[in-house]
């Protein structure tokens, strides 16, 4: 058996203190701090404002495809069409602005005029 005051003695079952002591440490050298991988905090943003919103189920015109239409005005114009009168136009304008959309049409207008506003 290996001497007290380790952690593998602790493995073992020993619970003597230099024992759990080494064992704490251990642990406490293998925690990452929190803010070690530079997350970005994301507050909470209440969505329940999209189940009233008058493109839900049309995301082939607000977020087309790579490459086929974000610069496409045709899917912008049908985007903005479907978007004129809807009831949460404002909701939708502040989320995208909030989450920082790069891609797709909110609230009538492509998410990279929003940002740039």
């Amino acid at each position: 058996m290996k001497e007290h005051g380790t952690r593998a003695r602790y493995s073992q079952g020993c619970r003597c203190q230099p024992c759990t002591e080494a064992n704490t440490a251990y642990s406490r050298a293998r925690q990452v701090p929190r803010d070690a991988y530079n997350l970005p905090t994301i507050p909470f943003i209440e969505t329940t404002w999209m189940d009233r919103a008058a493109c839900k189920g049309r995301s082939d015109l607000f977020f087309p495809a790579p490459g086929s239409g974000d610069r496409n005005h045709r899917y912008h114009e049908a985007a903005a069409t479907i978007c004129n009168g809807c009831p949460v136009q404002d909701d939708c304008r502040h989320y995208a602005i909030a989450i920082g959309a790069r891609h797709g049409v909110w609230a009538g207008v492509p998410a990279r005029q929003l940002q740039a506003s």
